[in-house]
């Protein structure tokens, strides 16, 4: 199935319109201007006040500041027409092909990220100052902050995602699941932690963050441990890995796990650089900057990441029950990525939909080598308003072929699901610790 999507390009700005004046932006580069018709309001610093009844001993739990709004309008199969230059070729597809049972909720627009004072000061900082590695594997004299403010290139974009502040260290409890095309499904939970270079002391200069993700269910695979060290330049030094197995009880060094390597328990359906929506080195691609539209993308899902919902009722066949997903219209920068002539990859095309508000990848259409559209991901952006720090709820990848899909970072169901404020040391992230913590 593959719908025009792009053909009509007519709504995307020019990059020239795109760069705005400074005075016109945001501290991390957004436009602050609504748009014409007020569907898209101005940005006014975010989310600035701590909703009623937040209890900062429960930082997983986030009352939800909209929670008495309803739907404006309702998009389904019917008026698909109408509305599809405001939706990504995919969600077109899951649409189309689930009549029945899909439909994409639109609510009022909140530009609610916002980002602490050091971020913004940070990225002030490295105005004229950040420049990518040749072939742009990496970059040059980065700390922290939006590198690229004032992207000129579909790659700047792509880095300001990749290194999209998310805090210092955190741990994280998490669930997965693959769902079959008749709703069956089976989780892998997860107990995790991720240090960011930045904020950890004697941290390696090419390693962007240290993670460690243990399996604590099911039971078969518990005690199984993954330790990364992630490199910015992954062409000078691929990303370091290594593996504790509690059946085998010893640490041994992982295959290269980059590209279109698959993520073990997803039925193939996640690849390696899908994770986090696109990670690793981008040289197999080659990668077109098409502007900016106004899209409909999952936003502000306070409601899909209650603690209320069981995973039973958020996973049916075929799609996420959509009641629970926020959607809202907000300003996207539009990415293509071509796979260069002679390279391998399962993904002959990918189109990106990153957020203007916080370079989070919203929603990616990926295409196989005969540019048929195969899959659709989409990622249900959150703001820790606490903390002041936009994530992801969760990011489900769907196969529009097969009707099957996966879902990522789950934590409805998991208590004390993630904490802001551990310490955390560089001694934590080596083999040796990932023995002890296996055991």
């Amino acid at each position: 199935m593959k719908f025009p999507f792009l053909i009509h390009l007519i709504v995307l700005v020019t990059l020239a319109s795109a760069l705005k004046a400074e005075d016109e932006l945001t501290p991390i580069g957004a436009e602050k201007q609504g748009n014409m018709d007020g569907s898209i309001p101005d940005w006014t610093s975010g989310l600035v006040d701590i909703p009623k009844g937040y209890n900062r001993k429960k930082p997983d739990v986030l009352p939800n500041p909209f929670a008495g709004e309803q739907p404006s309008y309702q998009i389904n199969h019917k008026n698909l027409q109408t509305y599809q230059h405001l939706l990504s070729d995919g969600h077109a597809a899951l649409l189309v092909d689930n009549p029945d049972s899909y439909v994409i909720n639109v609510y009022p627009t909140h530009r609610s990220a916002g980002y602490p004072d050091s971020i913004y000061q940070a990225t002030a900082d490295n105005v004229g100052n950040i420049s990518l590695n040749k072939g742009g594997s990496g970059l040059k004299n980065y700390q922290n902050g939006v590198p690229f403010k004032h992207p000129k290139s579909a790659l700047e974009v792509i880095w300001n995602h990749i290194t999209r502040y998310r805090g210092s260290s955190v741990r994280r409890k998490v669930a997965s699941a693959t769902v079959q095309e008749d709703g069956r499904y089976t989780l892998i939970k997860n107990e995790g932690q991720v240090s960011f270079s930045h904020s950890l002391k004697g941290a390696d200069d090419n390693t962007l963050f240290y993670i460690k993700s243990r399996i604590v269910e099911p039971s078969r695979m518990a005690g199984d441990v993954l330790l990364v060290h992630e490199t910015f330049d992954q062409l000078k030094e691929s990303r370091k890995a290594w593996v504790y197995s509690a059946g085998q009880r010893r640490v041994r060094r992982a295959p290269d796990f980059a590209y279109d390597s698959a993520v073990p328990f997803t039925n193939g359906f996640v690849v390696a650089d899908q994770v986090d929506m696109f990670n690793g080195a981008p040289d197999r691609y080659d990668w077109k900057l098409l502007g900016k539209k106004e899209l409909l993308i999952p936003y502000n899902n306070y409601y899909l990441y209650s603690k209320k919902n069981r995973y039973k009722d958020l996973l049916q066949a075929g799609h996420i029950d959509p009641k629970y997903v926020r959607f809202e219209k907000h300003r996207v920068w539009v990415i293509e990525a071509n796979l260069k002539k002679n390279a391998r990859h399962i993904y002959g095309k990918r189109v990106f939909y990153i957020d203007e508000d916080t370079w989070q990848i919203s929603v990616i259409d990926y295409f196989d080598g005969h540019n048929q559209l195969w899959r659709m991901g989409e990622a249900y952006a959150l703001y820790f308003y606490q903390e002041k720090i936009p994530l992801y709820a969760s990011e489900a990848t769907y196969d529009l072929q097969s009707k099957r899909y996966v879902v990522l970072g789950m934590s409805n169901e998991e208590r004390k699901s993630i904490d802001f404020g551990i310490k955390a040391k560089k001694r934590d992230y080596t083999p040796t610790a990932i023995r002890r913590e296996g055991r």
